[in-house]
């Protein structure tokens, strides 16, 4: 199955097969690759064409999150997301 979301920094996504919970901590788009953390820390990496394959769907943090999470989001990555998500509806993009 192909999904459309486009992997957005510090939004959280769920795997429909596994029930996995994670959130994207970095999207490096020169190298097409996708670097996202679950709560326990765990962190892995994967290309574009692995993340497309997934079936995923955004939700909201969980409500045990907490911010005292083993890494640290920059917080200019908010505005960053903005940008990237204005740009997306500007091309006609879908996520």
């Amino acid at each position: 199955m192909s999904n459309k979301l486009k992997p957005m920094v510090t939004r959280w996504y769920e795997r429909e097969d596994t029930g996995e919970i994670f959130e994207v901590i970095a999207v490096d788009v020169a190298d097409g690759m996708v670097d996202v953390q679950n709560f326990e820390g765990d962190v892995a990496e994967m290309d574009m064409k692995a993340w497309q394959q997934l079936n995923l769907s955004r939700v909201r943090s969980p409500k045990w999150y907490d911010r005292r999470a083993p890494y640290k989001v920059d917080r200019h990555i908010t505005a960053l997301n903005v940008i990237w998500d204005k740009w997306q509806q500007g091309s006609g993009a879908t996520h």
